[in-house]
């Protein structure tokens, strides 16, 4: 599990990564930090290019 930060786009995560026998999956959850919207689910596939 991991959690962070993207200043960036403002906005904090909270993800979980697993190494499957057919490639990595990520899903995360963000919130932008000034609350103006509901959670996010992002999820992912493959490695990170």
């Amino acid at each position: 599990m991991t959690a962070g930060g993207n200043h960036e786009h403002g906005e904090r995560r909270l993800g979980v990564r697993w190494q499957s026998p057919i490639g990595a999956v990520r899903l995360d959850m963000a919130r932008p930090l000034d609350a103006t919207q509901r959670f996010r689910l992002h999820p992912r596939l493959g490695p990170d290019l």
